[in-house]
C-alpha cells in the first residue's frame, strides 16, 4: 500500500502505477485518496506525463488539410450555411434606420438598445422602434414576462430565434 503512495509522490501517474501493481487505475487512485495523497490537477497530471517522456500531442505539426475539406468547413459558417443568413438580405437593418442617441425612458446615453415595440422583430418601421438602454429594456422585458405569467393582455412573445417564428 505505502509502495504506491511512493511511487506517485515520485512522479508516476495513477494509470503506470496501476499497470505494475496489476489493479485498475481508479483503484489506484481511491487506495491513493485514502492514505490522505493529494491528488495532483489534471495540468499537473500532464506536466508529470512529460516530465517522464510522453510527448506532446501535436497532431496538425507539419500537415496540411486538403484544399477541399478547408473549403467544406468553411461553406458551414459563410452565406446560406450561416445562421443568420436570411435570403442573403441583413435582417439587422432597423439598426441602420434608427439613431441611437439616449434612452426614451430615462435619457441614458450608455448601453443603448433598439426594441421592437410590438415584439414583431420582421416590422422595423420607425414608429415601432424604441431606443432604450439596457436597464430599461430588461425591466420591460421582465414586467411583460409577468404580466404573461399573470394572464394579463400584452404583447406576444417576440419571434426572435429565441420565441416564435413567424
Amino acid at each position: 500500500m505505502k509502495d504506491i503512495k511512493k511511487m506517485y509522490l515520485s512522479g508516476m501517474s495513477s494509470p503506470a502505477i496501476a499497470a505494475e501493481v496489476g489493479w485498475s487505475s481508479s483503484k489506484v487512485r481511491n487506495k491513493l485518496k485514502r492514505l490522505g495523497v493529494k491528488m495532483r490537477s489534471p495540468s499537473e497530471a500532464q506536466n508529470a506525463a512529460y516530465k517522464a517522456g510522453k510527448k506532446k500531442t501535436r497532431y496538425w505539426l507539419g500537415k496540411k488539410q486538403p484544399k477541399e475539406a478547408v473549403a467544406k468547413r468553411i461553406a458551414k459558417t459563410t452565406g446560406k450555411g450561416n445562421g443568420r443568413w436570411v435570403d442573403g438580405m441583413s435582417r439587422r437593418g432597423y439598426r441602420k434606420v434608427v439613431e441611437k442617441h439616449e434612452c426614451e425612458d430615462c435619457g441614458s446615453k450608455i448601453k443603448l438598445i433598439i426594441h421592437h415595440r410590438n415584439a414583431d422583430h420582421f416590422d422595423n418601421d420607425t414608429s415601432n422602434l424604441a431606443v432604450l438602454c439596457e436597464s430599461c429594456h430588461n425591466s420591460l422585458h421582465v414586467t411583460l414576462r409577468h404580466m404573461r405569467n399573470r394572464g394579463e393582455t400584452c404583447i406576444p412573445k417576440s419571434n426572435c430565434k429565441c420565441g416564435w417564428s413567424r
